[in-house]
């Protein structure tokens, strides 16, 4: 049974701020230190040194020590009413299509992730779940929010919300992609019912914050004196509004010794039928762009993904040969998976890889903008690049359902949702 309850939510004082977009940034794990100390200088109270200190000796006491200031100044203010808030985005889509996503965001009780009804998608780090639970142990409070989704065919929230979202909303900005976020506080008995009675009986996935989610359970173990452990702060969003876009991860390979492009690709043909993409130095745009959309074609054929290698004036498409296709169709979904058939086959068995690892381990890093990974390999940064089509959100659920649990970072799910908007100081 999934349960969810109204907290009495922490935000920042419009009155002390004014715009809400100078203190609000994106999840912690998506900003690079550029971006860190962009969002530093942009506001003293921006809530990048809540989520993302930088000030040692003690980041994590530092981080506490600004989130009681700003209580005590009144620079944060704790909503007096048990509520649950409606939170919606609206985005374009590749710069194109006008796109929203609608959820709410409420205290969910803490569940195993493997066996109740709030399922764990993807394998996580152990480093990123020990330093959200620092933060959280120094704080004692959800300072980000973890994005789950669950099936509705019936739009509940959407029915029991129609009036409300009419209403001029609680808080309303556009932050710094162009993105346009609004808040709406329901503190209505009948709704926030009805909306806990849905979600009961549903299964929910976590999408984005696994890592948040860890955090939260190890603290409920390391600190059970309180109640308040017992939850945390999520978001909910309907898969059947289709609002949220799912992104692939693209892999960057690099640092691997010995690695000679023509080799591979002689191990690769034995495994893949590989198109090739070749081109002269002027027409490399041109190639480019045809492979990413004969990729972006293949996206209902399973097992097919793009490569760019150093030393190589000529982009690839590799599908897997129908021997091997038929191999993994006996096997379960996570195994058919694009990601997981370019991690096990490739990735481990040909380049000796391994899993991913952190930033600045191991020989794999990760970048949702394919044109990134590919300006890697030509600046010499990475020796590959794997350009992925997105997992599909059935997919991710099937294999959670099923208790397995994707690759780390499959899959990159668009828009992020911001920290700063609410927080859960833990009582």
């Amino acid at each position: 049974m999934a349960e969810i309850v109204p907290f009495h939510a922490v935000r920042y004082s419009q009155e002390k701020i004014g715009d809400l977009a100078a203190v609000v940034a994106p999840p912690y794990d998506v900003i690079s230190p550029k971006w860190q100390e962009r969002f530093y200088q942009l506001h003293p109270n921006n809530v990048i040194r809540l989520i993302l200190n930088k000030e040692e000796p003690n980041k994590y006491s530092r981080a506490a020590g600004y989130f009681y200031q700003w209580l005590k100044e009144g620079i944060l203010i704790r909503d007096a009413q048990p509520s649950i808030y409606l939170y919606q985005q609206k985005y374009l889509l590749m710069g194109k299509s006008e796109k929203i996503t609608r959820g709410f965001i409420a205290l969910a009780k803490l569940e195993d992730p493997d066996s109740g009804q709030i399922r764990a998608t993807e394998n996580i780090f152990s480093k990123p779940s020990a330093d959200r639970l620092e933060l959280l142990k120094a704080c004692q409070a959800n300072l980000g929010l973890i994005l789950s989704i669950y099936y509705d065919p019936e739009r509940t929230v959407n029915r029991l919300t129609r009036n409300k979202i009419r209403e001029k909303p609680l808080i309303f900005l556009i932050d710094h992609e162009g993105i346009e976020h609004k808040l709406w506080q329901i503190t209505d008995s009948v709704i926030i019912k009805g909306i806990a009675e849905m979600i009961r009986d549903k299964t929910v996935f976590i999408g984005d914050g696994h890592h948040r989610y860890a955090s939260a359970l190890a603290y409920r173990d390391f600190q059970r004196k309180s109640s308040g452990v017992n939850y945390v702060m999520m978001y909910f969003s309907n898969i059947n509004d289709r609002g949220i876009t799912i992104l692939p991860t693209h892999r960057l390979i690099h640092s691997l010794n010995g690695y000679q492009s023509r080799e591979f690709l002689d191990e690769l043909q034995k495994l893949f039928k590989i198109k090739e993409f070749t081109f002269s130095p002027q027409g490399e745009d041109r190639a480019r762009k045809k492979m990413l959309r004969a990729l972006a074609q293949k996206r209902k054929e399973e097992n097919a993904f793009g490569l760019f290698t150093r030393g190589r004036n000529c982009y690839y498409i590799l599908q897997l040969k129908e021997k091997e296709k038929n191999s993994l169709a006996s096997q379960d979904t996570l195994q058919s998976l694009d990601v997981a058939v370019l991690h096990n086959l490739v990735l481990k068995k040909l380049l000796d890889t391994g899993d991913i690892k952190q930033k600045g381990e191991g020989n794999i890093r990760l970048t949702p903008d394919p044109e990134e990974a590919i300006t890697a390999v030509k600046k010499g940064a990475a020796q590959l690049a794997f350009i992925l089509n997105p997992t599909k959100v059935e997919q991710a659920t099937e294999v959670a359902s099923a208790g397995k649990k994707m690759p780390q970072k499959s899959t990159y799910f668009y828009p992020k949702l911001l920290s700063g908007l609410v927080f859960n100081k833990i009582d």
